[in-house]
Order: structure tokens, then C-alpha cells, then sequence
């Protein structure tokens, strides 16, 4: 076992900055004190700093001062070295949080929290980045996204997959009729490629089109070219359920006026698959 010199660069004690000591083994740093921090040298192994117990392990930051500022982590990423650190490229990671369990034969994932360098060309006046969370699914020890948060395109899940967008909209995941889930809960909503509008919701055993309701007020005869399924006099009201498989379109022949006044329309189509 070597010896450990006071006031020796190669291993042991020495100060090679002013109010700090530093420990060194073979004739590599490996931690700094100073007043204000300590400082490890890692040598790229897997964890720099390990601590274990058989009972608790725990960190305290404790800060106390007269600003609103907590104590804080801060993870950095440079390419390079240490002595001579270089620019990130796009799809770096600047910061990555893991936390493992153990299966009998070793650790393993179960969660990784990580921000991720998406400029094109990281600089002095662009970063751009994103936070993804992964967990493992039941049944199963690969991690897999479940969410994701980026500025272009706001809130995704599972993926690529916007949910809330940038100006706080929501994104429905679109079906064709024939390529619906099933309903098996109530009160899911989802988007149809097949209906105006879009928006379907489930009442835990089928899907249905709330329909688009549109108001107008009638200045002028006005015809579209339709099938028509029937006629509508002054006084009647139209009721008619659409079929799934033939397709029914609703003719409105309307008039300017009726009983001396404007004529408005209101009314809904529904469409049940």
C-alpha cells in the first residue's frame, strides 16, 4: 500500500489551489475541500460517489438565507474534458435521474427521468430540449415511455404523441369507425376520422358522436345538392337515426321568412356507431 505524503502532487495531501486541500492517488486528483465545496475527480467509472447502508440512507440540503432561492441539484454535460470542455450535440443528455430495484440477481430500471438536447446546433444562444419519463410496464423490465414535454409541441404521451398543445388545446387520438377499441369504460373521448368535428366519447359499451350543432340565420332561399330523406313542413319537426352501414344524408330547403319573420335554424346530427 503506498504511502500518503502531505504536500505530495502524486499521492497524498497538497493544496494546488489557495483555501483548498486536495487528495490525490497516483498522481491523478480525486476529491477537493474548500470552504464553499467539495469536489470529486471521477475517472469515468459508473458512480463517482456511492453510499450504502443497511438501514437509512438519506441526503439533506439545507439551505438558510433572506431570498426566496432553495437548495438545488444542477447537472451539467460538456463534450471534451474538464480542462477543455466542448459544445453538446443534438440528442445529448444534460440530465438523468434513475431509480432501480433489485430482482434477486442484481438491479434493475424501473424509472428514468431524463432532459435531452433537441437544437439542431446547441450554442451560446440556442438549447433547445426536452423531458422525458420512462417507467416499466407490468410484466416486463424495459423501460418505456410514457410522457414527454417540449415546447413545439407541449404535452405527449406514450411517444411522439401530442395531448396538449403549445396554445393549451386537446389532442384526441383519431380512429376510423371500423378501427375503434372497444368501449369499455364510459366517458372516454377519442376522434373519428368518419365524423365533421371528430370528437366521440364511450358510455362503456359503444361510441357516440355528441353531432355538430350549428346556428344560422336564413337571408336568402338556399339549395344543396343531397338525397333527400323526407320532407319538412311549417309545423313538423325531422327525427331521424342514421343507420351504421347506409349512409343518409338530411336535405334542408329553407325560406326567408316564415310567418312574417326570419327563419333560424338549430339543430343536431348524431351518428352511433
Amino acid at each position: 500500500m503506498p504511502s500518503l505524503g502531505v504536500g505530495a502532487a502524486t499521492t497524498g495531501l497538497y493544496s494546488d489551489t489557495a483555501n483548498a486541500v486536495t487528495i490525490t492517488a497516483n498522481s491523478a486528483r480525486q476529491a477537493r475541500f474548500n470552504p464553499s465545496n467539495l469536489t470529486l475527480f471521477g475517472d469515468g467509472g459508473t458512480y463517482t460517489l456511492t453510499q450504502r447502508a443497511d438501514g437509512g440512507c438519506q441526503y439533506l440540503i439545507e439551505r438558510c438565507d433572506a431570498t426566496q432561492n432553495a437548495g438545488n441539484f444542477t447537472f451539467r454535460k460538456a463534450r471534451g474534458t474538464i480542462s477543455s470542455r466542448a459544445a453538446v450535440t443534438m440528442n445529448d443528455q444534460a440530465f438523468t435521474l434513475v431509480g432501480q430495484a433489485y430482482g434477486g440477481a442484481g438491479y434493475l430500471n424501473t424509472f428514468n427521468l431524463f432532459c435531452q438536447v433537441t437544437e439542431p446546433t446547441p450554442g451560446t444562444t440556442a438549447m433547445g430540449s426536452r423531458a422525458v419519463l420512462q417507467v416499466t410496464p407490468l410484466g416486463s423490465t424495459t423501460l418505456t415511455e410514457i410522457m414527454r414535454w417540449e415546447h413545439a409541441t407541449g404535452l405527449s404521451m406514450f411517444g411522439a404523441n401530442p395531448v396538449i398543445g403549445p396554445n393549451r388545446h386537446f389532442w384526441l387520438r383519431e380512429y376510423a369507425s371500423a378501427s375503434l377499441p372497444s368501449a369499455t369504460q364510459s366517458s372516454m373521448l377519442a376522434s373519428s376520422s368518419d365524423i365533421p368535428g371528430g370528437a366521440i366519447t364511450s358510455d362503456g359499451t359503444g361510441w357516440h358522436s355528441p353531432g355538430v350543432k350549428r346556428l344560422r340565420t336564413v337571408t336568402a332561399d338556399t339549395s344543396f345538392s343531397a338525397s333527400a330523406i323526407g320532407s319538412i313542413s311549417d309545423a313538423n319537426i325531422l327525427l331521424k337515426v342514421f343507420s351504421r352501414t347506409v349512409a343518409q344524408t338530411l336535405f334542408v330547403q329553407a325560406v326567408t321568412s316564415w310567418n312574417s319573420a326570419s327563419v333560424e335554424f338549430s339543430f343536431v346530427l348524431r351518428k352511433v356507431f
